[in-house]
């Protein structure tokens, strides 16, 4: 009966705006999936533009859960890892020639050194020229030339360091009876006191610096 038809057909009716609705909410979805997509790999563009590969990578990850099957994705993190490791390759290249520009530096300074030092020598000094052979020894260990002319000299300096400290020595004994000399030294009058020689003699003693004693026979 037309009852019967016209339930029938608002039942369709309402099955169809129901289909058309969830096809809008699936386009919408879809639109929104895509421009996300997009927004991720204009990220990740932007990111590997500035060899921020860690975020340029991050964004992909997200972008690879939206679209799982998009190559566009799988290209770019291919793409990042190329750049990834020639960037590590460029700056291991630059660390290598940093530590060797910086040995170079070191020989030269070392060099130098040592060649001071051989000019101290044959001026005789050999103190002097062992310091700067030493010198250099600390700044490059493996200067081989300085630690040559150390052991071919080591006889030498050790004399010589000998042969200062012996002057050193005498020139403060010189100094300290120098000092000596200078001190005024005491008069004494015998004159109404009754004086112990053995008294006298220790002041002298102390003012010169010589031991002087009073023989066994003497009063």
């Amino acid at each position: 009966n037309d009852k019967e038809k016209k339930q029938i057909q608002a039942l369709l009716d309402t099955i169809e705006k129901d289909r058309k609705r969830a096809d809008q909410v699936k386009q919408s979805v879809m639109d929104y999936n895509l421009s996300t997509l997009d927004s991720h790999l204009q990220k990740a563009s932007i990111y590997m533009e500035n060899n921020q590969f860690d975020q340029a990578e991050a964004e992909l990850q997200k972008a690879k859960v939206i679209a799982p099957d998009d190559k566009r994705v799988d290209q770019f993190l291919n793409h990042i890892n190329n750049l990834r490791n020639n960037a590590q390759k460029a700056q291991a290249k630059q660390e290598q020639a940093a530590q060797a520009a910086q040995g170079r530096e070191i020989q030269m300074t070392a060099d130098s050194l040592f060649n001071e030092g051989v000019v101290l020598y044959k001026q005789g000094q050999i103190i002097q020229a062992v310091e700067k052979w030493n010198q250099a020894l600390e700044i490059a260990p493996d200067h081989q030339k300085s630690q040559t002319f150390l052991n071919n000299t080591r006889v030498e300096y050790e004399q010589a360091v000998a042969a200062r400290t012996a002057a050193e020595q005498k020139a403060t004994e010189e100094a300290g009876f120098e000092a000596k000399l200078d001190t005024p030294i005491v008069q004494y009058s015998t004159a109404g006191e009754n004086l112990d020689i053995k008294d006298v003699l220790s002041t002298l003693s102390k003012l010169s610096g010589l031991n002087m004693v009073m023989g066994e026979n003497l009063e």
